[in-house]
């Protein structure tokens, strides 16, 4: 267990992403003022709102950032994306399997246009 607190290491993670204050905060969306109060203990609490968008903007572990306790840095985006190819391959439900080679064996212009109706989708799903 870490001997700093979720303030330090607040800080600590922006110095480690090499990020100012200001950039983080404009990337959570709130003012730089609440992530200096937070960095410098002008709060005693740390909403956890400000902790998931924290970690969303720098790619932060949040059980790290919480309690000091395994690695800084959450998986890399590769890690994810082969996580959930293994995932993937574990489902049991065949037309989604199917789906998901078909679009890997698009060729461009129709990969482009597969990947604009699916983000079209994401961005619709969570409206």
């Amino acid at each position: 267990m870490s001997c700093f607190g979720i303030n330090e290491r607040f800080q600590t993670a922006r110095k480690y992403k090499k990020v100012s204050r200001a950039k983080v905060a404009e990337q959570m969306g709130v003012s730089e003022g609440v992530l200096a109060n937070i960095e410098l203990k002008r709060v005693e609490e740390v909403k956890d709102l400000y902790i998931h968008l924290f970690c969303a903007a720098l790619n932060i572990n949040e059980h790290w950032l919480r309690t000091g306790e395994g690695q800084i840095h959450d998986k890399s985006e590769d890690d994810k994306l082969i996580q959930m190819a293994v995932d993937v391959a574990k489902l049991d439900d065949e037309k989604t399997r199917e789906a998901i080679h078909i679009f890997l064996a698009l060729e461009e212009p129709f990969l482009s246009i597969a990947r604009d109706m699916i983000i079209s989708l994401k961005k619709h799903s969570t409206q």
